[in-house]
């Protein structure tokens, strides 16, 4: 917790979201053989953790790669019903910018629903505070 120059007091929550893209291969070396090297698959339990074993590891790629076909796949059909509908409406060439997100994670639970002026107003609150806060060894911009 960081005290602010008015008194008041900062909380940073950091989120770590699990990768969209486990497994991960960690390379290291063994404690007992100091030459002997090998690749191991961890993977977080809360905050404890583990070592994947092997005949998990096909399942755990096969899973990551079953993800990302399905965004592809996804991202593929909105952006065809796209081009057709904004083709298929257009009187005149005109020029369009679409963006795509595709949250990866629910939102929290805990957290409230916010309509756009309370989200505003948030921001605003969450930069005054973060202006605030002590600089002291953090790289300049």
């Amino acid at each position: 917790m960081y005290p602010l120059t008015d008194g008041a007091t900062t909380l940073l929550v950091v989120d770590v979201p699990a990768s969209e893209m486990a497994p991960h291969l960690v390379h290291g070396r063994s404690d007992k053989d100091k030459e002997q090297q090998a690749l191991t698959v961890p993977y977080r339990d809360r905050d404890h953790t583990a070592w994947i074993a092997e005949h998990h590891i096909e399942r755990a790629y096969r899973d990551r790669f079953t993800r990302t076909d399905r965004a592809e796949e996804a991202l593929r059909r909105n952006s065809d019903f796209l081009t057709t509908t904004i083709t298929a409406h257009a009187a005149k060439p005109s020029a369009c910018l679409v963006a795509v997100a595709c949250p990866t994670r629910p939102h929290s639970h805990g957290a409230p629903s916010l309509n756009r002026d309370e989200a505003r107003y948030l921001l605003h609150v969450a930069e005054e505070r973060g202006s605030k806060l002590p600089t002291d060894g953090l790289p300049d911009r």
